[in-house]
């Protein structure tokens, strides 16, 4: 869409605000993807590292009455 806008006949100020909405669209995009890449990572990050002491406890430790 931005590059059809260089081939746009409407004036030159809606041309250049049109441009400045799609390319605040586009980096909300990209930031709403990032943050949901980290999450993921952060939430797979925590899983593994208590899959690992669960690993590491002792066994007598996870018999209840003990």
């Amino acid at each position: 869409m931005l590059e059809t806008l260089k081939y746009s006949n409407e004036p030159e100020h809606l041309v250049a605000e049109a441009r400045r909405y799609l390319r605040g669209l586009k980096g909300n995009l990209v930031q709403l993807k990032k943050q949901k890449e980290a999450k993921a990572l952060a939430a797979r990050e925590s899983e593994a590292a208590l899959a690992y002491q669960r690993a590491r406890a002792p066994a007598w430790s996870s018999y209840p009455g003990m």
